[in-house]
Protein backbone atom coordinates (compact mmCIF):
# COMPACT_ATOMS: atom_id res chain seq x y z
CA UNK A 1 0.00 0.00 0.00
CA UNK A 2 0.86 3.39 -0.99
CA UNK A 3 0.97 6.96 0.79
CA UNK A 4 1.04 10.26 -0.08
CA UNK A 5 4.76 11.97 0.80
CA UNK A 6 3.20 15.33 0.77
CA UNK A 7 0.94 17.84 -0.47
CA UNK A 8 3.45 19.82 -2.20
CA UNK A 9 2.36 23.29 -1.64
CA UNK A 10 4.20 25.80 -3.97
CA UNK A 11 6.96 27.77 -2.06
CA UNK A 12 9.07 30.36 -3.25
CA UNK A 13 11.49 30.60 -0.16
CA UNK A 14 13.41 27.44 1.71
CA UNK A 15 12.51 27.64 5.23
CA UNK A 16 14.83 26.98 7.52
CA UNK A 17 15.64 23.21 8.74
CA UNK A 18 14.26 22.24 5.75
CA UNK A 19 15.30 18.27 3.96
CA UNK A 20 15.79 17.28 0.81
CA UNK A 21 15.71 13.80 -0.56
CA UNK A 22 17.73 11.76 -3.33
CA UNK A 23 18.33 8.39 -3.77
CA UNK A 24 21.91 6.81 -4.00
CA UNK A 25 22.59 2.92 -5.33
CA UNK A 26 19.05 1.80 -4.29
CA UNK A 27 18.58 3.57 -1.31
CA UNK A 28 16.97 6.67 -0.23
CA UNK A 29 18.39 9.19 1.61
CA UNK A 30 17.89 12.67 3.07
CA UNK A 31 19.79 16.22 3.48
CA UNK A 32 19.33 18.99 5.33
CA UNK A 33 19.22 21.94 2.96
CA UNK A 34 22.36 23.86 4.99
CA UNK A 35 24.38 20.59 3.96
CA UNK A 36 23.31 20.64 0.01
CA UNK A 37 24.24 24.37 -0.11
CA UNK A 38 27.94 23.59 1.12
CA UNK A 39 27.63 20.67 -1.04
CA UNK A 40 27.05 22.26 -4.12
CA UNK A 41 29.33 25.51 -2.73
CA UNK A 42 26.86 28.01 -3.17
CA UNK A 43 27.18 29.62 -0.11
CA UNK A 44 29.22 32.81 -0.81
CA UNK A 45 28.17 35.56 -2.45
CA UNK A 46 29.09 37.69 -5.69
CA UNK A 47 30.40 41.52 -5.17
CA UNK A 48 31.95 44.18 -6.39
CA UNK A 49 36.07 44.47 -6.05
CA UNK A 50 38.60 46.70 -6.66
CA UNK A 51 38.56 50.71 -6.58
CA UNK A 52 34.79 52.02 -6.73
CA UNK A 53 35.57 54.58 -9.15
CA UNK A 54 36.79 52.01 -11.39
CA UNK A 55 34.20 50.14 -14.43
CA UNK A 56 32.33 47.75 -12.88
CA UNK A 57 32.88 44.38 -15.10
CA UNK A 58 29.60 42.47 -12.98
CA UNK A 59 26.38 44.57 -12.41
CA UNK A 60 24.06 43.48 -9.62
CA UNK A 61 20.37 44.32 -10.00
CA UNK A 62 18.47 42.66 -7.69
CA UNK A 63 18.72 39.19 -8.20
CA UNK A 64 20.08 39.58 -11.75
CA UNK A 65 24.06 39.55 -11.75
CA UNK A 66 24.95 40.80 -15.45
CA UNK A 67 28.64 40.05 -16.51
CA UNK A 68 29.89 42.88 -19.44
CA UNK A 69 31.26 42.05 -22.64
CA UNK A 70 34.78 43.01 -24.04
CA UNK A 71 34.78 45.62 -26.57
CA UNK A 72 37.97 46.30 -28.93
CA UNK A 73 39.17 50.04 -28.34
CA UNK A 74 41.54 52.24 -29.50
CA UNK A 75 45.19 50.22 -29.63
CA UNK A 76 43.34 47.33 -28.12
CA UNK A 77 41.96 44.48 -29.42
CA UNK A 78 39.72 41.67 -27.49
CA UNK A 79 39.59 38.10 -28.81
CA UNK A 80 38.43 34.46 -27.88
CA UNK A 81 41.53 31.74 -27.61
CA UNK A 82 41.29 28.64 -28.40
CA UNK A 83 40.02 27.37 -25.15
CA UNK A 84 37.62 30.01 -24.64
CA UNK A 85 39.45 32.25 -22.91
CA UNK A 86 39.39 36.15 -23.19
CA UNK A 87 42.50 37.40 -24.79
CA UNK A 88 43.36 41.20 -24.40
CA UNK A 89 46.10 42.26 -26.20
CA UNK A 90 47.68 45.60 -27.48
CA UNK A 91 46.78 46.23 -31.22
CA UNK A 92 50.62 48.50 -32.21
CA UNK A 93 52.54 47.93 -35.53
CA UNK A 94 55.81 49.39 -36.65
CA UNK A 95 56.17 51.84 -39.35
CA UNK A 96 57.61 50.66 -42.72
CA UNK A 97 61.65 51.96 -43.34
CA UNK A 98 63.84 53.03 -40.63
CA UNK A 99 64.74 51.28 -37.01
CA UNK A 100 61.61 50.20 -35.88
CA UNK A 101 60.63 51.36 -32.13
CA UNK A 102 59.16 48.30 -30.77
CA UNK A 103 61.89 45.89 -30.73
CA UNK A 104 59.59 42.71 -30.86
CA UNK A 105 55.75 43.41 -31.99
CA UNK A 106 54.63 39.74 -30.40
CA UNK A 107 56.64 39.78 -27.36
CA UNK A 108 54.59 39.30 -24.01
CA UNK A 109 55.81 42.39 -22.48
CA UNK A 110 56.05 45.50 -25.13
CA UNK A 111 59.39 46.88 -24.95
CA UNK A 112 59.14 50.90 -26.57
CA UNK A 113 62.75 51.79 -27.73
CA UNK A 114 64.94 55.48 -25.90
CA UNK A 115 65.79 57.90 -27.24
CA UNK A 116 69.57 58.34 -27.36
CA UNK A 117 71.45 61.78 -28.30
CA UNK A 118 74.24 60.93 -30.53
CA UNK A 119 77.25 63.40 -31.79
CA UNK A 120 75.83 66.76 -32.21
CA UNK A 121 72.42 65.86 -30.89
CA UNK A 122 70.50 66.80 -27.48
CA UNK A 123 66.99 65.38 -26.60
CA UNK A 124 64.69 66.65 -23.67
CA UNK A 125 61.77 65.67 -22.54
CA UNK A 126 58.51 67.06 -20.78
CA UNK A 127 55.12 65.93 -19.35
CA UNK A 128 53.50 66.10 -23.24
CA UNK A 129 57.08 66.14 -25.48
CA UNK A 130 60.25 64.86 -26.48
CA UNK A 131 63.13 67.94 -27.96
CA UNK A 132 65.64 66.75 -30.23
CA UNK A 133 68.13 69.54 -30.54
CA UNK A 134 70.87 69.95 -33.42
CA UNK A 135 74.22 70.56 -31.52
CA UNK A 136 77.11 69.51 -33.16
CA UNK A 137 76.14 68.60 -36.83
CA UNK A 138 76.26 71.95 -37.91
CA UNK A 139 79.68 73.48 -36.88
CA UNK A 140 78.85 76.04 -34.43
CA UNK A 141 80.39 77.96 -31.18
CA UNK A 142 79.30 79.99 -28.81
CA UNK A 143 78.77 83.21 -30.72
CA UNK A 144 76.56 81.27 -33.26
CA UNK A 145 72.96 81.92 -33.55
CA UNK A 146 70.86 79.42 -35.84
CA UNK A 147 68.50 81.24 -37.76
CA UNK A 148 65.40 78.40 -38.81
CA UNK A 149 62.84 81.71 -39.23
CA UNK A 150 63.41 85.52 -40.39
CA UNK A 151 62.19 86.08 -36.04
CA UNK A 152 65.51 84.08 -35.24
CA UNK A 153 67.28 87.52 -36.55
CA UNK A 154 67.49 90.33 -34.37
CA UNK A 155 63.93 92.57 -34.35
CA UNK A 156 63.83 95.11 -37.53
CA UNK A 157 63.53 98.89 -36.69
CA UNK A 158 62.50 101.23 -39.15
CA UNK A 159 62.77 98.57 -42.23
CA UNK A 160 66.64 97.35 -40.71
CA UNK A 161 67.42 94.33 -39.12
CA UNK A 162 71.20 95.18 -37.75
CA UNK A 163 73.76 92.02 -36.97
CA UNK A 164 75.59 91.66 -33.61
CA UNK A 165 79.04 92.43 -33.99
CA UNK A 166 80.76 89.13 -33.07
CA UNK A 167 78.27 87.01 -34.24
CA UNK A 168 78.01 83.85 -36.39
CA UNK A 169 74.45 83.56 -38.18
CA UNK A 170 74.22 80.48 -39.91
CA UNK A 171 70.75 80.20 -41.46
CA UNK A 172 68.80 76.94 -42.21
CA UNK A 173 66.08 77.57 -44.33
CA UNK A 174 65.09 79.62 -47.40
CA UNK A 175 63.93 83.06 -45.98
CA UNK A 176 62.76 86.06 -47.56
CA UNK A 177 62.54 89.80 -45.70
CA UNK A 178 61.14 92.94 -47.03
CA UNK A 179 64.14 94.48 -44.17
CA UNK A 180 67.26 95.68 -45.51
CA UNK A 181 70.79 94.27 -43.31
CA UNK A 182 73.04 96.49 -41.16
CA UNK A 183 76.33 94.35 -40.70
CA UNK A 184 78.09 94.85 -37.22
CA UNK A 185 81.67 94.36 -36.83
CA UNK A 186 83.15 90.83 -37.66
CA UNK A 187 79.76 89.67 -38.21
CA UNK A 188 79.73 86.48 -40.19
CA UNK A 189 76.91 85.24 -42.38
CA UNK A 190 76.46 81.83 -43.49
CA UNK A 191 74.51 78.30 -44.48
CA UNK A 192 75.08 74.89 -45.57
CA UNK A 193 75.70 75.50 -48.90
CA UNK A 194 75.05 78.21 -51.30
CA UNK A 195 73.85 75.96 -53.45
CA UNK A 196 70.85 74.88 -50.88
CA UNK A 197 70.22 77.70 -48.84
CA UNK A 198 68.35 81.43 -50.26
CA UNK A 199 68.20 84.87 -48.10
CA UNK A 200 65.96 87.02 -50.05
CA UNK A 201 65.50 90.84 -49.98
CA UNK A 202 62.41 92.37 -51.60
CA UNK A 203 62.95 95.65 -51.49
CA UNK A 204 64.58 98.19 -53.76
CA UNK A 205 67.47 100.28 -51.26
CA UNK A 206 70.68 98.00 -50.28
CA UNK A 207 70.56 94.30 -48.97
CA UNK A 208 73.42 94.54 -46.85
CA UNK A 209 75.43 98.03 -46.02
CA UNK A 210 78.95 97.36 -44.23
CA UNK A 211 80.55 100.25 -42.58
CA UNK A 212 83.91 100.25 -40.59
CA UNK A 213 83.53 96.64 -39.97
CA UNK A 214 84.81 93.49 -41.08
CA UNK A 215 82.61 90.95 -42.08
CA UNK A 216 82.31 87.18 -43.78
CA UNK A 217 79.34 85.93 -46.10
CA UNK A 218 79.81 82.34 -47.40
CA UNK A 219 78.18 79.38 -48.22
CA UNK A 220 74.71 81.20 -49.07
CA UNK A 221 72.80 82.96 -51.81
CA UNK A 222 72.07 85.98 -51.64
CA UNK A 223 68.93 87.92 -54.00
CA UNK A 224 67.98 91.18 -54.19
CA UNK A 225 66.17 91.30 -58.23
CA UNK A 226 65.07 94.85 -57.13
CA UNK A 227 68.04 96.18 -55.03
CA UNK A 228 71.57 96.08 -54.90
CA UNK A 229 73.37 93.86 -52.92
CA UNK A 230 76.17 95.59 -51.15
CA UNK A 231 77.53 98.69 -49.77
CA UNK A 232 80.94 98.45 -48.25
CA UNK A 233 82.28 101.61 -46.88
CA UNK A 234 85.08 102.30 -44.33
CA UNK A 235 87.09 105.58 -43.08
CA UNK A 236 89.81 102.95 -41.25
CA UNK A 237 90.81 100.95 -44.42
CA UNK A 238 93.67 99.16 -42.98
CA UNK A 239 91.82 97.32 -40.48
CA UNK A 240 88.68 96.46 -42.27
CA UNK A 241 88.04 92.99 -44.45
CA UNK A 242 85.21 91.98 -46.25
CA UNK A 243 84.83 88.51 -47.49
CA UNK A 244 82.54 86.34 -49.84
CA UNK A 245 83.53 82.42 -50.55
CA UNK A 246 81.08 80.12 -51.95
CA UNK A 247 78.70 82.79 -52.81
CA UNK A 248 75.38 83.55 -55.02
CA UNK A 249 74.24 86.78 -56.00
CA UNK A 250 71.35 87.26 -57.97
CA UNK A 251 70.35 91.69 -58.16
CA UNK A 252 69.82 94.57 -59.84
CA UNK A 253 73.36 95.68 -59.12
CA UNK A 254 76.47 94.35 -56.89
CA UNK A 255 76.73 97.58 -55.33
CA UNK A 256 79.74 100.28 -54.15
CA UNK A 257 82.94 100.23 -52.14
CA UNK A 258 84.32 102.90 -50.60
CA UNK A 259 87.78 102.93 -49.03
CA UNK A 260 87.98 99.49 -47.09
CA UNK A 261 90.70 97.26 -46.67
CA UNK A 262 90.64 94.78 -48.74
CA UNK A 263 87.52 92.43 -50.50
CA UNK A 264 88.16 89.09 -51.46
CA UNK A 265 85.50 87.43 -53.51
CA UNK A 266 86.33 83.51 -54.27
CA UNK A 267 84.38 80.84 -55.62
CA UNK A 268 81.40 83.18 -56.28
CA UNK A 269 78.64 83.20 -58.65
CA UNK A 270 76.68 86.48 -59.93
CA UNK A 271 73.88 87.35 -62.27
CA UNK A 272 73.58 91.19 -61.81
CA UNK A 273 72.23 93.92 -64.22
CA UNK A 274 75.31 95.76 -63.46
CA UNK A 275 78.33 95.48 -61.64
CA UNK A 276 79.86 97.32 -58.66
CA UNK A 277 81.81 101.29 -58.51
CA UNK A 278 85.52 101.58 -56.07
CA UNK A 279 85.15 104.91 -55.05
CA UNK A 280 88.14 107.32 -52.76
CA UNK A 281 91.09 105.09 -51.25
CA UNK A 282 91.04 101.27 -50.46
CA UNK A 283 93.14 98.30 -50.08
CA UNK A 284 93.17 95.39 -52.12
CA UNK A 285 90.22 93.84 -54.43
CA UNK A 286 90.53 89.99 -54.78
CA UNK A 287 88.17 88.33 -57.32
CA UNK A 288 89.19 84.82 -57.99
CA UNK A 289 87.13 81.41 -59.82
CA UNK A 290 83.87 83.37 -60.08
CA UNK A 291 81.64 83.09 -62.62
CA UNK A 292 79.61 86.78 -63.51
CA UNK A 293 76.35 87.04 -65.89
CA UNK A 294 75.70 90.87 -66.39
CA UNK A 295 73.25 92.60 -68.85
CA UNK A 296 74.41 96.40 -68.94
CA UNK A 297 77.14 98.79 -67.31
CA UNK A 298 80.38 98.29 -66.10
CA UNK A 299 81.52 95.39 -64.15
CA UNK A 300 83.82 96.77 -62.39
CA UNK A 301 84.24 100.60 -62.23
CA UNK A 302 87.17 102.18 -60.83
CA UNK A 303 86.31 105.99 -61.50
CA UNK A 304 89.24 108.25 -59.72
CA UNK A 305 89.38 105.37 -56.83
CA UNK A 306 93.04 104.43 -55.93
CA UNK A 307 93.27 100.96 -54.91
CA UNK A 308 96.83 99.22 -53.27
CA UNK A 309 96.20 96.20 -55.58
CA UNK A 310 93.63 94.43 -57.42
CA UNK A 311 93.71 90.95 -58.85
CA UNK A 312 90.78 89.58 -61.13
CA UNK A 313 91.98 85.76 -61.97
CA UNK A 314 90.32 82.90 -63.22
CA UNK A 315 87.12 84.21 -63.97
CA UNK A 316 84.30 83.22 -66.74
CA UNK A 317 82.10 86.88 -67.57
CA UNK A 318 79.35 86.23 -69.72
CA UNK A 319 78.23 89.85 -70.62
CA UNK A 320 75.28 92.01 -73.06
CA UNK A 321 77.38 93.92 -75.98
CA UNK A 322 77.25 97.29 -73.74
CA UNK A 323 78.99 95.87 -70.92
CA UNK A 324 82.46 97.16 -69.92
CA UNK A 325 84.24 95.02 -67.99
CA UNK A 326 87.29 96.88 -65.95
CA UNK A 327 87.40 101.19 -66.31
CA UNK A 328 89.26 103.70 -64.81
CA UNK A 329 91.68 105.85 -65.14
CA UNK A 330 94.68 106.27 -68.03
CA UNK A 331 98.32 105.67 -66.85
CA UNK A 332 97.60 103.39 -64.12
CA UNK A 333 96.24 106.42 -62.07
CA UNK A 334 94.15 103.49 -59.82
CA UNK A 335 96.85 101.54 -59.39
CA UNK A 336 99.05 103.27 -55.88
CA UNK A 337 102.77 103.58 -56.87
CA UNK A 338 104.68 100.82 -56.21
CA UNK A 339 101.90 98.30 -56.06
CA UNK A 340 100.39 96.40 -58.75
CA UNK A 341 96.71 94.99 -60.52
CA UNK A 342 96.71 91.99 -62.50
CA UNK A 343 93.99 90.28 -64.44
CA UNK A 344 94.67 87.10 -65.49
CA UNK A 345 93.02 84.08 -66.99
CA UNK A 346 89.63 86.22 -67.64
CA UNK A 347 87.64 84.77 -70.32
CA UNK A 348 84.34 86.62 -71.91
CA UNK A 349 81.94 85.10 -73.24
CA UNK A 350 79.70 87.38 -75.21
CA UNK A 351 80.77 90.70 -77.88
CA UNK A 352 81.53 92.82 -74.99
CA UNK A 353 84.13 95.51 -74.30
CA UNK A 354 87.04 94.27 -71.86
CA UNK A 355 89.25 97.70 -70.95
CA UNK A 356 87.87 101.68 -70.94
CA UNK A 357 91.04 103.54 -70.26
CA UNK A 358 93.33 101.04 -69.18
CA UNK A 359 95.59 99.09 -71.26
CA UNK A 360 98.03 96.63 -71.77
CA UNK A 361 101.11 99.11 -71.58
CA UNK A 362 100.10 100.21 -68.07
CA UNK A 363 102.66 100.17 -65.72
CA UNK A 364 101.23 99.08 -63.09
CA UNK A 365 98.84 96.76 -64.94
CA UNK A 366 99.54 92.80 -65.45
CA UNK A 367 97.30 91.08 -68.56
CA UNK A 368 97.26 87.74 -69.18
CA UNK A 369 95.79 84.79 -71.17
CA UNK A 370 92.66 86.92 -71.10
CA UNK A 371 89.67 87.44 -74.16
CA UNK A 372 89.54 90.13 -75.39
CA UNK A 373 92.66 92.13 -74.25
CA UNK A 374 96.34 90.99 -75.40
CA UNK A 375 98.88 90.19 -73.09
CA UNK A 376 101.07 92.79 -71.35
CA UNK A 377 104.66 92.78 -71.76
CA UNK A 378 108.03 95.11 -71.36
CA UNK A 379 108.95 96.39 -74.57
CA UNK A 380 110.59 99.03 -76.02
CA UNK A 381 111.69 100.07 -79.68
CA UNK A 382 114.33 102.57 -80.98
CA UNK A 383 116.24 104.01 -84.18
CA UNK A 384 119.13 106.04 -84.26
CA UNK A 385 119.43 108.80 -87.50
CA UNK A 386 122.95 108.45 -87.27
CA UNK A 387 125.42 111.05 -85.43
CA UNK A 388 129.23 111.52 -84.62
CA UNK A 389 130.62 110.41 -81.44
CA UNK A 390 133.25 112.15 -80.44
CA UNK A 391 135.90 110.66 -78.83
CA UNK A 392 138.60 112.65 -76.67
CA UNK A 393 140.46 109.58 -74.34
CA UNK A 394 141.49 106.58 -75.85
CA UNK A 395 139.51 103.16 -74.39
CA UNK A 396 136.95 105.57 -72.92
CA UNK A 397 133.37 104.65 -73.55
CA UNK A 398 131.04 107.76 -74.55
CA UNK A 399 127.55 107.57 -74.55
CA UNK A 400 126.04 106.78 -78.32
CA UNK A 401 123.19 109.96 -78.61
CA UNK A 402 121.77 112.50 -79.93
CA UNK A 403 119.37 111.57 -82.28
CA UNK A 404 117.48 108.12 -80.79
CA UNK A 405 113.76 107.95 -81.73
CA UNK A 406 111.53 106.00 -79.79
CA UNK A 407 109.24 103.75 -82.02
CA UNK A 408 107.52 101.70 -79.80
CA UNK A 409 107.21 101.30 -75.79
CA UNK A 410 105.37 99.52 -72.81
CA UNK A 411 106.70 100.38 -69.60
CA UNK A 412 109.57 101.88 -70.48
CA UNK A 413 110.17 105.28 -71.78
CA UNK A 414 113.04 106.37 -73.74
CA UNK A 415 115.12 109.62 -74.48
CA UNK A 416 116.55 111.12 -77.34
CA UNK A 417 119.91 111.14 -76.02
CA UNK A 418 119.73 107.13 -75.48
CA UNK A 419 118.58 106.66 -72.06
CA UNK A 420 115.74 103.75 -71.61
CA UNK A 421 114.30 104.00 -68.40
CA UNK A 422 111.68 100.85 -67.17
CA UNK A 423 108.61 102.26 -65.82
CA UNK A 424 106.91 99.07 -64.63
CA UNK A 425 106.97 97.13 -61.04
CA UNK A 426 109.90 94.65 -62.08
CA UNK A 427 110.46 92.49 -64.85
CA UNK A 428 112.87 90.50 -66.77
CA UNK A 429 114.09 91.98 -70.17
CA UNK A 430 116.26 90.70 -73.42
CA UNK A 431 117.99 93.49 -74.69
CA UNK A 432 119.59 93.55 -78.37
CA UNK A 433 121.54 96.23 -80.23
CA UNK A 434 121.92 96.47 -83.93
CA UNK A 435 124.61 99.06 -85.14
CA UNK A 436 126.39 100.08 -87.92
CA UNK A 437 129.10 101.90 -87.65
CA UNK A 438 132.63 103.42 -89.31
CA UNK A 439 135.59 105.67 -88.26
CA UNK A 440 136.22 109.18 -89.40
CA UNK A 441 139.69 108.02 -90.42
CA UNK A 442 141.93 104.84 -91.08
CA UNK A 443 141.07 102.31 -88.93
CA UNK A 444 140.23 101.34 -85.26
CA UNK A 445 139.19 98.73 -82.74
CA UNK A 446 136.09 99.39 -81.29
CA UNK A 447 134.35 98.45 -78.11
CA UNK A 448 130.63 98.67 -77.62
CA UNK A 449 128.51 98.48 -74.18
CA UNK A 450 125.69 98.05 -72.33
CA UNK A 451 125.36 100.29 -69.11
CA UNK A 452 122.56 99.81 -66.52
CA UNK A 453 121.86 103.13 -64.40
CA UNK A 454 125.52 104.74 -65.23
CA UNK A 455 127.47 101.44 -64.71
CA UNK A 456 129.23 99.60 -66.78
CA UNK A 457 128.43 95.95 -68.04
CA UNK A 458 131.57 94.71 -69.00
CA UNK A 459 130.66 91.34 -70.06
CA UNK A 460 128.60 92.47 -72.30
CA UNK A 461 131.20 93.85 -74.48
CA UNK A 462 131.48 93.27 -78.48
CA UNK A 463 134.77 94.59 -80.12
CA UNK A 464 134.91 95.39 -84.11
CA UNK A 465 137.59 96.92 -86.37
CA UNK A 466 135.85 99.52 -88.21
CA UNK A 467 136.76 101.62 -91.13
CA UNK A 468 136.53 104.96 -92.17
CA UNK A 469 134.21 104.54 -95.52
CA UNK A 470 133.17 100.84 -94.87
CA UNK A 471 130.62 100.47 -92.30
CA UNK A 472 130.38 97.70 -90.28
CA UNK A 473 127.47 95.99 -88.37
CA UNK A 474 127.45 94.45 -85.18
CA UNK A 475 124.86 93.46 -82.77
CA UNK A 476 124.91 93.23 -78.83
CA UNK A 477 122.70 90.42 -77.30
CA UNK A 478 122.18 90.77 -73.30
CA UNK A 479 119.19 90.37 -70.72
CA UNK A 480 119.02 91.48 -67.37
CA UNK A 481 116.53 92.29 -64.07
CA UNK A 482 114.65 95.56 -64.04
CA UNK A 483 112.80 97.18 -61.43
CA UNK A 484 111.29 100.22 -61.39
CA UNK A 485 113.00 103.14 -62.92
CA UNK A 486 115.84 101.22 -63.53
CA UNK A 487 117.35 102.45 -67.20
CA UNK A 488 119.84 101.20 -70.04
CA UNK A 489 122.43 103.01 -72.14
CA UNK A 490 124.74 102.33 -75.07
CA UNK A 491 128.65 103.36 -74.55
CA UNK A 492 131.02 103.08 -77.36
CA UNK A 493 135.19 103.54 -76.96
CA UNK A 494 137.88 103.71 -79.43
CA UNK A 495 140.74 101.42 -78.41
CA UNK A 496 143.10 102.67 -80.60
CA UNK A 497 142.90 106.51 -81.09
CA UNK A 498 140.94 109.54 -80.47
CA UNK A 499 139.41 109.33 -83.95
CA UNK A 500 135.43 109.68 -83.76
CA UNK A 501 132.87 107.19 -83.84
CA UNK A 502 130.15 107.44 -86.57
CA UNK A 503 126.98 106.30 -85.77
CA UNK A 504 125.31 105.03 -89.45
CA UNK A 505 122.08 103.33 -87.96
CA UNK A 506 121.27 101.83 -85.04
CA UNK A 507 117.99 99.86 -83.78
CA UNK A 508 117.27 98.94 -79.90
CA UNK A 509 115.01 96.44 -78.80
CA UNK A 510 113.92 95.80 -75.13
CA UNK A 511 111.71 93.01 -74.68
CA UNK A 512 110.22 91.09 -71.93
Amino acid sequence: MSSKKSDFTAQSVVPSGSTFDFVYQGQNYKITYANLLTALNVVGTLVQKGEITGLPILTINGTVHEIKNLISGVGITVSETAEGGANIAHNFTNGTGGAPLIADITAAQTVIKSLVAGDGITISGSSGSVQISVTGTTPVSTQTTIVNSMSDFPTASLGVITLADDTDYFVTNNLSTANRFVLGNRTVLRAADAQVIKLSYTGTDVMFTSVNSTNNIKDITCEALTGTLFAWSSTLPDNDYFQLNNFQGFAAAIGSVTGVGALSFTDTRWVVTTGMTIVGTSGLLSFTDSVVTITTGKLFDLGTSTLLGLSLRNTWIIAGASVIVLSGLINSGNIVAGSLANVINTRLLGSTTFLENITIKDDLWEFHQCDGVADSFIGLLATHAGATIAISTINTPVLVGATWTTQEFSRMTGTAAGRWTYTGKGGHVGITFTITAEIALSSDDCTFYIYKNGAKITESAILRKLTAGAPGNMSLVWSMELATNDYIELFVENNDTTVDVVINKAIARIQG
